[in-house]
Order: C-alpha cells, then sequence, then structure tokens
C-alpha cells in the first residue's frame, strides 16, 4: 500500500480547538465526547451510516472504539468520508471509482501533542508500520499529515493533530469498499504497534 506524506495546515490558519463545538461545513456536526459516550459512534457519524451494509464501515467503527477504549493512548475528534464517485486520481489508479476521507488522532495526554518530537515520532512510527504491511496493495492510499490544534484543556497551547487521509479504488462500488476495509484494517494494525510502544515508554518512564 502507498503512504505518502500529505500537506500539513498553513502557519497562518485555520486552527482547529478541541474540543470543537460545531463544524463550519454543517450546523448539524458537532463534537462528540466518544469516551464518555462510545455508543455515539455508530450512532452520529452521517457520513458512514448510509453505507453500513459494507463491512468497511463496521471495521472502521471498531477501529474508533479501539482508540476511545481503555487500552489505548490516542483519541479522535473528527473524522470524514466521501463515498464513491468518478476516479480523478486516474495518476495513482486506472480504477473507476475513489473514496476517501480522513480520520485525527491524537494523544489523549494532551501535553504529548505540543512537543514537536513526540508528535513527529507519532507521524514517523505509523508511516513505518504502514509500510511494512500490505505492500503488494495497489488500490488504496494513505496520507500523514499535521493540523494545528489548540488544545482548550492547555490554555489554548497550539499543538498538532495526526491526520490520517485514506483512499480507496475500485472498478465497482463493492470493490472500492472492500479496498477501503482492507485500507482501515492496516491503519488499526499500524496504530496498534504504536500504541504498544507508547505504553512501554509509559511503563518504563
Amino acid at each position: 500500500m502507498f503512504v505518502f506524506r500529505g500537506t500539513d495546515s498553513l502557519p497562518f490558519g485555520p486552527v482547529r480547538v478541541h474540543p470543537y463545538q460545531k463544524s463550519t461545513y454543517g450546523g448539524n456536526v458537532q463534537y462528540y465526547d466518544f469516551g464518555r459516550h462510545p455508543e455515539l459512534i455508530r450512532e452520529t457519524l452521517e457520513d458512514f451510516k448510509p453505507w453500513e451494509k459494507y463491512e468497511a464501515v463496521e471495521t472502521f467503527y471498531q477501529l474508533l472504539e479501539w482508540i476511545r477504549g481503555d487500552g489505548s493512548v490516542f483519541e479522535s475528534n473528527d473524522c470524514a468520508f466521501q463515498a464513491p464517485s468518478s476516479n480523478t486520481l486516474t495518476k495513482a489508479s486506472d480504477k473507476k471509482l475513489c473514496c476517501a476521507g480522513r480520520l485525527m488522532v491524537f494523544y489523549r495526554l494532551l501535553t504529548a501533542n505540543l512537543d514537536p518530537d513526540t508528535v513527529n515520532s507519532l507521524l514517523g512510527a505509523t508511516n513505518f508500520y504502514l509500510q511494512q504491511i500490505d505492500t503488494d496493495f495497489k488500490d488504496g492510499r494513505i496520507g500523514l499529515s499535521f493540523f494545528d490544534t489548540a488544545f482548550e484543556a492547555d490554555n489554548n497551547t497550539i499543538g498538532e493533530e495526526l491526520v490520517i487521509e485514506f483512499i480507496a479504488f475500485g472498478d465497482t462500488e463493492e470493490e472500492a469498499f472492500a479496498n477501503l476495509n482492507r485500507v482501515f484494517l492496516n491503519m488499526r494494525y499500524a496504530l496498534e504497534r504504536v500504541n504498544e510502544h507508547a505504553l512501554e515508554a509509559m511503563r518504563q518512564s
């Protein structure tokens, strides 16, 4: 699977606030604390709900449930999904359809997101593990980048969130979602490995 370094948010804005109150592109889109209310994962993700017949959506729900579970050092406050449509990324794939989206990930220990070395290690380690698996898979791509975020609980100090951009291709809707499921499984594998290292470092500190 191809992994690329995406474009970071620009230094002159905008800056995301965590937790945010509502989205700039839709009044009904707002922040939910999935840690306190994990049941909302399956109720509130309006981009994913129309496609719940596909295994990929269940895999994504389970990924979010793991991220916000007791064994994870991570948190997420945003995701998005664009359903399969005509593929305009013809240099990446000659498949007819493309679907894409993003998942924002950061450390639950908010001060960790303020340290450049820590967040760079998060991106680098995620990239490393993604590069090690599913090397023959050509119909999925992942981009990694940073987005500036002001963490309200830390006096709105600006740190970074990791943006995981996911893309999958297919000649049919069914094939695109099957490849998307494979991308999500790879994302979880990589994040679980990074999580293991973070937990080990916490035990040794």
